[in-house]
Order: structure tokens, then sequence, then C-alpha cells
């Protein structure tokens, strides 16, 4: 450009400001450079102002950039202040897909959306280096780049030889950088898969600006890294702008699409027809969709005075037998949820599932921190398959983001507290298998006594299915597989499509904030101090606690945001205790006496005196009295034929003599004899 046209580009830029940002830059004069470095302009002010001006801001960044920061020093400003050393930032541009960055975009200005994946150190970089000249003295000025080595002068301007030179640290300029990861939003893939992302370098005011886990805008230029071959990964971004994004902001909600909404809220069917929507291939299991259902939209997080925070996700584990289709709930789930990530119980790891500091590699090593599976499905969900694979140690892990919603990372120079907002989904099989009804359901579950309390609700999925149930799971897997319309029950109930109620479930996180009611409360006070009672003159611990409070205002919240009211009424109280006393009913209902039977959970047996199971005999026993009476140890037949005055089936007696071998409880000295220990 001539100097003509490089001054009307300047004078363009000073206009634009006293139209549009005149307060911003009276604001940022009163602030700089302590509190605030940059005046950020949005891309359609400047559009609107003058739209070849704004596309040449996107094809030629760095020269329009150096025109625009030049107005700015030539401001007129209402204070004595130099802004000499001020950035213009600009944000607002269409945003481009991580994985479709190309050639093209090459030295453009591209603006993209994603998760924060790590963060690195904070380093000081050299913008300008100071060459001293070693022979004559001479200081030789040299500009450097964002990436690669630093760039000495070819030969001295004092003495035209080439060199030899040394920094002068004094005399040099620099200025803070950090390196982020950022990856495209999470949207239900597997952490095994490949997820596009790119290295961003944030520089000055911009840097600590995000935290692993954050959903961000970043506006910037498309570099090449001169140091790698021209592919896809060599491209880096030097950013312009960052800012916050709201982590639902990559659904586009149409006014057609608020209206269907709405009209959804207020019809009749609501419930059973979100219910039906969730996983519509999966028959019966109506109460675990529904729980599903109200983990997507969640409860309220809430913030105390005095600091302290109860979360608002739900979380949800799924323990059945084999062929129960617990992977389908937690793949529709996924699909369903605004944000969602899956990762497996096997191939995860402690550090994958929360964070980690780990050192780059390279000759220059930092401290890098790396968002886990929980942080980066922060505002989201997480569902976690073979969760039954999972050790101590990783179960152990997942207490503190479950519970706390944080992640705490302390390793080398990295000491941080990343959020982890997040729905955690689980799916796993009993310790055996296959559920035995005659051992303690607590002793099955798999799961860490710390951890049990951390889930909201626990669902028990069986396969045993009289004729009735097995014909109608039949049919409703033949008309799926026939493409016929998914009908239960005789129900002409249709499930929604997916992308409409993802929608649903994002506008109404959005938007929606419901409060307890007088009626509500009173309602859920009843329900607590009801259930407390029940087991104050027994030794056997209380079927609800504070925890179990705490969950039942959470699923009150999710049935009040589902019908998109900031009221939570009795009505959704009542739905809630409904949800919830299924997964007590799971855990230790007594079915003979319909009493919830908390010792069940605990020891496998009967709290209730007047149970008559509380008088069977464990089958152990039953050996134990048969075995004195024959040589060889208590014979088969004898002891199925006591266990069948007990109650016990032959496969089940069956059952619970293999157990009690593989156990080393019992022995066989001879051909169907056994003896007890």
């Amino acid at each position: 450009m001539t100097g003509s046209a490089n001054q009307e580009l300047v004078e363009q830029f000073e206009q634009f400001y006293r139209r549009y940002y005149s307060e911003e830059v009276g604001e940022l004069a009163r602030h700089y450079p302590r509190k605030q470095k940059s005046l950020t302009i949005d891309w359609a002010d400047l559009y609107q102002f003058d739209a070849d001006l704004a596309e040449d801001f996107v094809a030629q960044p760095d020269q329009v950039r150096d025109h625009a920061e030049e107005a700015l020093r030539l401001y007129d400003l209402p204070v004595d202040v130099s802004l000499a050393q001020a950035h213009v930032r600009i944000q607002g541009l269409e945003q481009a897909g991580i994985g479709e960055l190309r050639a093209e975009h090459i030295s453009t200005l591209v603006s993209i959306q994603g998760t924060v994946e790590t963060t690195r150190n904070v380093k000081s970089r050299p913008v300008e280096a100071a060459f001293e000249c070693q022979r004559c003295g001479t200081l030789n000025l040299v500009p450097q780049s964002v990436v690669g080595e630093l760039q000495e002068p070819h030969e001295c301007m004092g003495c035209e030889r080439q060199g030899p030179f040394q920094v002068n640290v004094d005399k040099s300029e620099y200025v803070d950088q950090q390196w982020v990861r950022v990856q495209e939003r999470p949207a239900g893939q597997h952490m095994s898969a490949d997820i596009a992302s790119v290295m961003v370098s944030l520089e000055d005011d911009l840097v600590d600006s995000v935290e692993p886990g954050d959903s961000v805008v970043v506006t910037g230029v498309v570099r090449l890294d001169d140091d790698m071959d021209a592919s896809i990964t060599d491209k880096y971004l030097e950013a312009d702008d960052v800012t916050a994004a709201d982590p639902y902001s990559g659904l586009e909600l149409s006014d057609e699409d608020k209206l269907r909404i709405q009209e959804l809220a207020e019809s009749d069917d609501l419930f059973d027809r979100l219910t039906e929507s969730v996983a519509p291939t999966v028959p019966d299991q109506e109460d675990v969709k529904r729980g599903i259902l109200y983990q997507l939209f969640g409860g309220v997080r809430k913030e105390f005075e005095d600091g302290t925070t109860t979360r608002g996700t739900i979380h949800i584990g799924i323990v059945g037998d084999p062929g129960t289709q617990k992977a389908d709930l937690l793949q529709a789930a996924t699909k369903l949820a605004p944000r969602s990530l899956q990762t497996g119980g096997k191939t995860t790891t402690s550090v994958g599932l929360t964070a980690a500091a780990e050192r780059t590699s390279g000759q220059h090593q930092r401290w890098e921190l790396r968002a886990g599976t929980l942080v980066l499905g922060d505002q989201g969900l997480v569902a976690v398959d073979n969760f039954d694979d999972m050790d101590g140690s990783k179960q152990e892990a997942l207490h503190e983001p479950m519970e706390k919603q944080r992640v705490s990372v302390s390793k080398g120079s990295i000491n941080r507290v990343l959020r982890a907002e997040t729905s955690v989904l689980t799916a796993s099989e009993p310790v055996h298998g296959r559920f035995d009804e005659y051992q303690a359901v607590g002793e099955q579950l798999g799961f860490t006594p710390d951890l049990v309390d951390a889930f909201d609700l626990v669902f028990i999925c069986l396969d045993g299915q009289d004729e009735r149930e097995l014909e109608e799971t039949v049919d409703h897997f033949l008309d799926v597989n026939r493409q016929q319309s998914v009908i239960e029950d005789g129900s002409d109930i249709s499930p929604l499509d997916p992308e409409l109620l993802q929608k649903y479930v994002a506008y109404a996180r959005s938007n929606h904030s419901p409060q307890l009611t007088e009626g509500a409360s009173e309602k859920l006070k009843d329900y607590y101090i009801e259930r407390r009672s029940e087991t104050d003159d027994t030794p056997a611990p209380a079927p609800v606690n504070r925890s179990s409070l705490a969950t039942l205002m959470r699923l009150s919240e999710a049935s009040a945001r589902i019908r998109l009211s900031e009221n939570v009424t009795e009505a959704d109280a009542e739905r809630a205790i409904k949800l919830f006393d299924r997964t007590l009913s799971d855990l230790g209902l007594d079915t003979e006496m319909a009493e919830y039977d908390s010792e069940l959970i605990e020891t496998g047996t009967v709290s209730g005196e007047t149970d008559q199971r509380k008088q069977n005999k464990g089958i152990k026993e039953v050996i134990n009295e048969i075995q004195s009476e024959y040589e060889n140890g208590a014979p088969l037949e004898e002891i199925l034929e006591e266990a069948e005055n007990l109650g016990y089936s032959p496969g089940k007696v069956e059952s619970e003599i293999e157990n009690l071998k593989q156990k080393g409880e019992i022995y066989q000295p001879a051909q169907d004899h056994f003896r007890a220990f």
C-alpha cells in the first residue's frame, strides 16, 4: 500500500471508533495498561461501517490491524495517556470447523469454537531481539517469529561482518506467551476417536485467560510452522481474541424450533413423549429412560454467600445382566445431550478421566496441563461403558469430580483446580456377571463404598422375564428391525426427532433455573421424614439420608425444567419421589412386605422380624446340618429337598453350591456329596 492509502485506512479507523466505539476507547484509556490493554471490536460493526474494510481485515489481518492500532494511538483521548502498546482485537466472525482449516486459510483471520484441551506454562517470547555485535558493539534489532529458534542477523549493520553476536536482554522486547490446544466441541465422540484440534498461541493480556475444559471462541490468524511439512497438523492459530462460549452455542435454535419446544412443554403427554424419545429401540426400561431424561435436563447449581456450592448435575449408574441393552441406553444419552463424551472403563486411566500435568517433549520441555474426560465434558454428560472394568483407584479418582464438580491437580510447577460440572452415566455388569437374587445387592454392584453415595440413581436391570414380557420384547425387536414405528403397550405416542430433543434440552438448561415452591418443599420434607422414621427403631441403615434429599431436589428441579417452568411444584416433587422409590426398590425393597429394607443392600438379609425369609436357612447351613448324618457328606438330593422346603429352586441351589465352592466355604469329598468347613 502507498503512504496515502495507509493514511486513508488510519483515518477510516479513527472515524469508525468515533462512530461506534467512542465510549469503549475512553474506558480503555482510563484503565490502560494495568486493568485493560485491548479494545475489542465486533466484525459486524466494522462490516456495517465499511464492508470492504471488514473484508480486508479478514484477508490481510496483519497489515490492517497495524492501521487499526495506529488509529487508536492517534485518537483524541479524553485523558492524558498514550495507547502506544494497546491492541485492537476483533470478534464475531463466522466460525469455521477446526478440522476444516486448510491451506487457503493461511495468513487469514478465522474464528473457531471448541474446548480447551491443554494449557502450558506462560513464558516470555522475544518480539524483537537486540543482538550486540561482539566486534564493533552495534545493536542489531531483529523481529522474531512466534515459533522456531531465535533468528540472528545475517550481518552487522555497523561493521557488516557476520558476528559473533550476543543477545542484549535489556534492549530486547519481550511479550508473555502461552500455548494451548483447542479441540472440537464434545458431541458424543468416544475419547479414543480422532477429534480435530489445533494449537493456539496466546500473547500479552490473553495469557492465563483460559483453563482446560473451558468452552471458547478463538479468533486468530492461521499460521504455518516452517519447521514442519505442509499438512493439517502444521497449522496453528495466533490468537487475536478469545472469549468464553456458551457450551450449547453449537446448536442453532430457530424461531420455529422455539415455538415447537413451547408447544411440547404445554402438551398433556409431555413426560411420556420425552421418555419415549430416549432410546426408543430399547423395550421396557421406562424408569431408566426417565432417569436419563432427568439427567439430561439436570438440576440447578447453587452458590451460597459463604462460597460453598451444591451441584445440579445428576449421576446415574446402570447395573444389569448381559443383554439388557445398557450400551444402547448410553449411546442414546450421548446423542441427545448437547455436550457429551464417551469412554470405557477398561481403556481409560485415572488421569485420563480427570486431568494430568505432563512434561512436553522436545528440546524445550515445559509443564503442560491436560484435561481428562470429565473436565472436557464440563456442562455436559460423560458416559462410561464397562464401568465394572474400573479398579478401585480409577473409581476413587471419580469421587471429587462427581461430588465436588472439580478436579485438583498438583504436580511440578502446576497447582490448579479445574471445573468439572459434568453428569456421569455408567453402565456395568454385576461382579459375578449376572445378578444373584439371594446375595446382597450392594456386594454385586462393584462400586466402592464412597462412590455409591455419589450416584443419585442406581438402576438394576435384570434379564429375567415372564412369558408375556418375553413376547413383548421379541415383538418390539422385530418391529424396530422392520423399521416400523416403535409403539409399546398399545401406545400411540411417537418419539421426538433426536435433534429437536437435543435442542429442547439446551434451551431448557440455558433459560430456566427453577426454584422450590413451598408445596414442593413440604412434599419432599414429608417423604424424607417418613422414610427416616421407618428405621428409627431398628439398627438397620436409614433408607434415605441428606444426600438422598439433595437427589430428590435435583430430580424435582429437572422435572420443572422439562416443563420450562421457574417453579418446582408438588407434582414435580411427586415425580421425583416416584423415580427415587424405583431405585430404592431395585436396591432393597422387600417385595413381600412392600416396605423398603435397607439392610438387604448391605448384608443380603432382611431386617423385618415378621418376614418369613428371615427364618430361611442358607445353603451352607443346610449342608452343615445334613453332612453329619452321612459318611461322604451331605448328598445333593437331600440338600435339594431341604432347600425346596425353604423356598429355593433347584437351579438356585446348584448356583449357590458352585459359589460356595469357589469361595472355599464347602468342598466335594465324593460325587454329588458336599461338606462345609
